[in-house]
């Protein structure tokens, strides 16, 4: 009987330590897939404050470039309208300029309206 009590212990035992370390393994495991998730979180995250950041920058990058662009299509403007001035036509100033005869004179209202309207 003595044996058998022995047995029974030596296998309750075994069974306790097989369980311990099943827990311990199940525990990492879990703790590792919470690590994965929340580094998945904090990727998404940080990726998304850098598109706004990125959005905001391209989009004063555009409004700068708008700005300035503007600025050299008035100085277009008043070359055509210096070319104008200078005698060659509407049509002989779109063939020199590549612009249509609309785009010419355009460039000429726009060279005639006053500064900033």
């Amino acid at each position: 009987m003595r044996s058998a009590e022995a047995a029974l212990a030596r296998r309750a035992k075994a069974f306790k330590e097989r369980e311990a370390g099943l827990r311990s393994t199940l525990l990492e495991y879990y703790h590792m897939r919470d690590r994965a998730e929340r580094a998945r979180d904090d990727g998404r995250a940080k990726a998304e404050r850098i598109r706004k950041e990125a959005d905001a920058r391209i989009a004063a990058i555009l409004e700068q470039a708008q700005t300035t662009a503007e600025g050299f299509d008035r100085q277009a403007d008043s070359v055509v309208a210096r070319l104008l001035a200078a005698g060659e036509s509407r049509a002989q100033v779109a063939d020199l300029t590549g612009l249509s005869a609309s785009q010419v004179r355009d460039a000429q209202r726009t060279e005639a309206q006053p500064s900033g309207t």
